[in-house]
């Protein structure tokens, strides 16, 4: 909000960045718990005072803003513009930083210290804010660019290290990505298995074994080791082993008592085959 008198002091960089505050005032998040109601009257009247040119009453406004509970990454930010137009360095230093303490997801003020480094040192400092500034800032925050901009201007090097955290970003967005799909893919797998798992389940219930194992087959090729899926197939394997040996005793049996021995002799080789091993 106050950052209409510094195009004379600043680049238009700076008078974008009051102006991004003004359209997030009303909605951000770092608003405190105003203690004493006349606070917002105080803050407002320090505003008006600002956009008037009267320095030193915006001043007095917004430190009685302040005194009575309205404390805030904003209005420290605010506080730090007013003391650095001033020519109140130290003062100017010490409200940006309570800004960032208030909360370090408040952008614009990384914006506003970088710059009063710039301008009045150490470089240094400028550069730590500037790439913190960068770091924090979306994909498709348009602050991004500008920030690039002045901190190449500081010296030209700086553009690698953007090139290395743009490649760093890259490599994060893949590795999420990539994980993403690797996620999903595990998900279809198992709502898959889980469909031929509970048709496996059916069969077995209606003893239609050999199908049953089938499906069991298919839900154990896309989630290997899935306890319950193996119980149940190596039950349906038993039964069908049971029921196999039934089958080629009463065969054998009936060529006993036909009389046909060599028969009798195969169908009891038969069951021999037909005992699970797993």
């Amino acid at each position: 909000m106050l950052e209409l008198n510094k195009v004379k002091k600043y680049s238009w960089l700076v008078v974008l960045t009051l102006l991004y505050f003004i359209s997030v005032l009303s909605q951000t998040k770092v608003f405190a718990e105003v203690l004493d109601p006349s606070a917002e009257q105080y803050r407002a009247k320090g505003y008006e005072e600002y956009k008037q040119g009267n320095l030193k009453d915006a001043l007095y406004f917004y430190n009685q803003a302040v005194a009575r509970g309205y404390k805030n990454a904003i209005i420290y930010n605010d506080l730090g513009i007013l003391y650095e137009e001033l020519n109140r360095l130290e003062e100017a230093e010490k409200y940006y930083l309570m800004a960032i303490d208030a909360d370090s997801n408040y952008l614009p003020v990384y914006t506003n210290i970088a710059l009063f480094y710039k301008k009045n040192g150490p470089q240094g400092k400028a550069v730590k804010y500037l790439k913190l500034r960068y770091e924090l800032a979306s994909p498709d925050d348009p602050w991004r660019d500008k920030v690039k901009k002045e901190l190449i201007d500081i010296h030209p090097d700086y553009a690698n290290w953007f090139v290395e955290i743009e490649a760093k970003r890259l490599q994060e967005e893949l590795v999420s990505k990539a994980r993403a799909e690797f996620i999903e893919k595990v998900r279809i797998a198992k709502e898959r298995s889980k469909s031929h798992y509970e048709r496996g389940a059916s069969l077995l219930t209606e003893q239609k074994l050999e199908e049953a194992i089938a499906e069991f087959d298919e839900a154990l090729k896309l989630t290997p080791g899935e306890k319950e899926i193996i119980e149940s197939r190596k039950k349906a394997r038993l039964d069908l082993a049971k029921k196999n040996i039934e089958e080629y005793t009463k065969k054998a049996l009936d060529s006993l008592s036909s009389g046909d021995s060599s028969s009798a002799k195969e169908e009891i080789q038969k069951m021999l085959t037909v005992v699970p091993n797993d």
